[in-house]
């Protein structure tokens, strides 16, 4: 059982945390040399939802 509570107004922005994790959909067939790239690329994306005002 998860007892965190999330503020609405402190929360990330959901299109944006979807928008990074979209990133992640075919990483199955990218390449593996180019999966840390994506990787920190979704990372600097959560990031920035996180940061945001």
């Amino acid at each position: 059982m998860n007892d965190d509570v999330v503020d609405p107004e402190s929360a990330p922005d959901s299109a944006a945390v979807a928008a990074a994790l979209s990133k992640l959909d075919g990483l199955d067939a990218a390449p593996l040399e180019q999966h840390a790239a994506i990787f920190e690329d979704v990372r600097t994306d959560l990031r920035s939802a996180l940061d945001a005002d």
